[in-house]
């Protein structure tokens, strides 16, 4: 039996084509994921579905009811409830009470036994945005299965988390009732292979045959970059923390010209904190020293230190929503160095100059992000989970890029939670753990 039904469905964002022509049936109790490179329409085709985006041409019937022209909250009290690519929660209010938010008009009630399930109790008296990106995303997750949903639609659940947090999410996943019927997107092949009984594959906006498994560019190793000369960035005893809480301790490392490092962390240990303390945004009570090349960047704000050549991507983009393309790019204040027109840095930004940010895919999104920061010219850039959210070729071509930021002589510094995207070009590898820096593999 036919539970969700797509007939010809279009969407149309401006001048922009982003779906074209969808027929899809999902069966009830399926779990079907929709694949395809960044940009292809995964995350469109699931705001048109939820109602988040207005369709242009179509029909979208649920279990045979015609909920095309539906608000999202209709929709949802019909059945619908879904995850975002990054969380979207009450960020000040608590784990427990945003589950009872979710619960107050659901048909569940078992309050306790979805902490327990999603291992959340120990932490449901704290502020969501207190908790590690992790965390955060489990909790959305169990705020969308609160209420027992007929469908859920789930955009890149894996996205930002380790292989421990990946496994426990394809654990629930795998676990949930018959008569939930499941539409995914996701770049973690595990995760598809493992949850997903059938799959429908985009190519701009279009339902197509899936690519040879080959399809894409795949980097090169290349030969460690030698440490030699002054260091582009020193950061020496570093200690910062919130308040009395304590995140990192004694943090050291240097890294040189052309020299890419990795800080490899769980989710929580501190990464992105390490990196924002560096930019300038992390918490106030620090000690230590950072210096970029010869300057001491300790008591500077951010934007000083951006002049000075520090440039720093954010594991939440921050790009302006409401600006263009070609507006975000052109917020830094440029130098050249030798990698050619951030507009060109990728083909997914080509021609979409006049494209409002807002209205790009998630991973489409990340890229600008990646481009506004190179856009810069920095000379040290600071990285952190820039693969998060791409597909194959889109990482292949950051791979790329970032080897052509080193010959430049550009160096980085990206923090991550695990080293299968960036293995092939970094130079060291430091592990982040109970606040304090240990050599790496």
């Amino acid at each position: 039996m036919t539970f969700l039904h797509l007939r010809d469905l279009a969407v149309t964002i401006g001048p922009t084509v982003i779906l074209e022509g969808i027929n899809l049936d999902v069966p009830a109790g399926a779990r079907h994921a929709i694949i395809g490179h960044n940009g292809a329409g995964k995350s469109t085709l699931l705001n048109a579905v939820a109602g988040q985006v207005n369709v242009t041409r179509g029909r979208i019937l649920l279990a045979g009811n015609d909920i095309t022209g539906l608000p999202p909250h209709r929709r949802a009290r019909a059945g619908i409830a879904r995850t975002w690519q990054h969380p979207t929660l009450a960020g000040q209010l608590t784990v427990a009470d945003n589950l009872r938010l979710a619960l107050r008009h659901g048909r569940r009630t078992d309050h306790d036994e979805l902490l327990i399930r999603f291992g959340l109790s120990p932490v449901q008296h704290r502020r969501v945005d207190e908790l590690p990106y992790g965390m955060q995303r489990k909790t959305e997750l169990m705020i969308a299965l609160a209420a027992r949903p007929r469908l859920l639609l789930l955009d890149e659940p894996s996205a930002g988390l380790g292989p421990t947090e990946v496994a426990a999410v394809m654990r629930i996943l795998t676990g949930l009732e018959q008569e939930t019927t499941v539409l995914l997107t996701d770049h973690h092949p595990d995760v598809i292979t493992s949850v997903a009984t059938s799959s429908t594959y985009l190519t701009r906006g279009r339902i197509t045959d899936p690519p040879p498994p080959a399809d894409g560019p795949t980097p090169q190793d290349r030969a460690p970059s030698a440490a030699t000369g002054e260091p582009a960035l020193r950061v020496a005893a570093l200690t910062a923390g919130y308040g009395r809480a304590l995140v990192l301790r004694d943090i050291t490392f240097t890294v040189h010209p052309g020299q890419t490092v990795a800080v490899v962390a769980d989710n929580g240990a501190g990464k992105s904190t390490l990196l924002n303390t560096i930019a300038g945004i992390g918490p106030a009570h620090t000690t230590g020293s950072i210096h970029l090349g010869p300057h001491a960047l300790t008591g500077l704000p951010a934007a000083r230190r951006q002049q000075l050549g520090l440039g720093l991507l954010p594991q939440q983009r921050r790009i302006f929503a409401r600006l263009t393309v070609g507006e975000n790019l052109q917020l830094p204040h440029h130098r050249d160095i030798g990698v050619g027109p951030p507009e060109l840095l990728f083909d997914q930004l080509r021609g979409r100059q006049r494209q409002r940010a807002g209205t790009l895919s998630g991973g489409e999104q990340q890229l600008l992000a990646i481009a506004r920061a190179v856009a810069a010219g920095p000379s040290v850039l600071l990285l952190d989970e820039p693969f998060e959210g791409l597909a194959r070729t889109a990482a292949a071509r950051l791979r790329q890029l970032l080897a052509q930021l080193n010959r430049a002589g550009t160096a980085i510094v990206i923090a991550d939670h695990r080293l299968d995207d960036i293995g092939p070009i970094i130079d060291e590898v430091h592990v982040l753990a109970d606040g304090q820096l240990r050599d790496g593999p």
